[in-house]
């Protein structure tokens, strides 16, 4: 009988200890999932912050784009006013001289 309670005494303890391990398996399976719902959370924001991130540097490049072209656009308007400006000169030192010519001619 002593031997009888040596084995129910063991066999209670080995169920003890695989209820144990199964109440330690859940928990670990519970943490487990969350962390996996964690990752898939960061990685969903991730992919958000570099879609966000995509669209700034797409915006700040067709901005750049556009500003490289009105400034292209502001230079040609520039050097035309300058050959504009440079036309006149000439044609205004032209009048002059012949206005002059014509003081000679009548002096």
């Amino acid at each position: 009988q002593g031997e009888y309670e040596n084995l129910s005494s063991r066999q209670i303890r080995r169920d003890s200890q695989q209820e144990r391990i199964r109440q330690l398996s859940e928990q670990l399976n519970g943490i487990l999932q969350k962390q996996e719902e964690r990752n898939t959370s960061y990685q969903q924001t991730i992919v958000a912050l570099e879609l966000e991130l995509d669209q700034i540097r797409a915006k700040r490049e067709t901005e750049s784009t556009t500003h490289a072209t009105k400034v292209s656009e502001l230079q040609d308007e520039l050097d035309q006013t300058k050959g504009t400006m440079q036309a006149q000169s000439n044609r205004i030192t032209e009048l002059e001289q012949e206005n002059g010519n014509m003081r000679v001619l009548e002096g």
